[in-house]
């Protein structure tokens, strides 16, 4: 049985957001405002992770932090595969969390009027899924030499079995 978030109220995620900070001076974490309905968590002009729910937000910076796949549950990466994953799955959440922070502002635009950082948002989010999209393909492709990789060493163990069924019994 998995041990349980405590901190899963109000008061825990705020106590949560103040710990984060502390701990990363230099992460600042914005609640939703004019122009977007989401936490945002921003270091050096990036965006780290977005969420609708503080909650969610810090679950985020807490996996992006430990790579912990249930945040707030012991464990970590269980093997080298998700290892060498990660890198390439948080570089597309911080895209995904670009994009939707870009499609938010986007949405909420009023065409009656100039919003240059509207439009610019337009070109971030082009950028932000050009981004995913090439990383989503890159591990696509390293997908598919793994399972390529996978299939011909089972094909090497069944034609050793298969060697040694016509063989007979021993």
């Amino acid at each position: 049985m998995s041990p349980q978030r405590t901190d899963t109220g109000w008061s825990g995620q705020v106590r949560r957001k103040l710990a984060y900070e502390t701990a990363h001076p230099d992460t600042a974490i914005t609640p939703p405002g004019p122009g977007t309905c989401l936490w945002l968590a921003r270091q050096g002009g990036k965006i780290l992770a977005a969420g609708y729910r503080l909650g969610t937000l810090m679950d985020d910076l807490e996996w992006l932090e430990t790579g912990r796949k249930n945040p707030g549950v012991s464990g970590s990466l269980e093997t080298e595969a998700d290892a060498r994953a990660l890198p390439a799955v948080r570089a597309i959440g911080g895209h995904t969390a670009t994009l939707a922070h870009a499609l938010t502002l986007w949405a909420v635009r009023d065409d009656s009027r100039p919003q240059a950082e509207v439009r610019k948002a337009a070109n971030t989010a082009m950028d932000a899924l050009d981004a995913a999209l090439a990383l989503l393909y890159e591990l696509r492709s390293r997908l598919l030499t793994e399972i390529r990789e996978s299939d011909d060493q089972t094909a090497v163990r069944v034609d050793a079995m298969l060697a040694r069924s016509k063989e007979g019994p021993r």
